[in-house]
C-alpha cells in the first residue's frame, strides 16, 4: 500500500509496512507482534504533522489495543476518544488494511474501523 515501490510486506502470512510520505523512512517486518511497536516508534521519530502510508496483514487486534495504548502521548488530547475504542479491542482476530497518506488522527480512525469490522478468524 505504501506509495514507495520498495515498502511492500513481502512476507507468507502476516506482517507489516510503513512508509513516511513523501521521502521514507520505510519499515517493513513479518513479525506481526511487532507491528504496533515498529509504529509507535516510527510515529515517534518523524515530525508532528507527518503523513504515513502503509499495510498490515493479520496482524492481531491485542496488536492494536497495545498500539493505541503507546500512542496516546502523540495524539492531541481533544482526538483521543477513537483511541479509546482501539484500546478495548480484545478480541484474538487478525486484522488487514492499508492506508495512503493521510495523518495520525486518519490512521487512528483507520485502524479503528478495521477493528471494528473485521469478521473473526479461527487461530489454530
Amino acid at each position: 500500500m505504501p506509495q514507495n515501490p520498495d515498502c511492500y510486506i513481502d512476507c507468507p502470512q502476516s506482517g507489516y509496512a510503513y512508509y513516511v510520505e513523501p521521502y521514507g523512512p520505510c519499515i517493513k517486518g513479518c513479525n506481526a507482534g511487532a507491528a504496533g511497536t515498529a509504529l509507535v516508534a516510527l510515529i515517534g521519530s518523524v515530525p508532528p504533522g507527518s503523513r504515513f502510508s502503509g499495510s498490515i496483514e493479520g496482524v492481531d487486534a491485542e496488536v492494536l489495543a497495545r498500539f493505541a495504548r503507546d500512542i496516546v502521548e502523540h495524539v492531541p488530547r481533544v482526538r483521543r476518544g477513537r483511541l479509546s475504542q482501539l484500546r478495548s479491542s480484545r478480541l484474538r482476530r487478525a486484522i488487514s488494511t492499508g492506508w495512503t497518506n493521510v495523518d495520525l488522527v486518519e490512521l487512528i480512525d483507520i485502524l479503528s474501523e478495521a477493528a471494528e469490522s473485521e469478521e473473526p478468524e479461527p487461530f489454530a
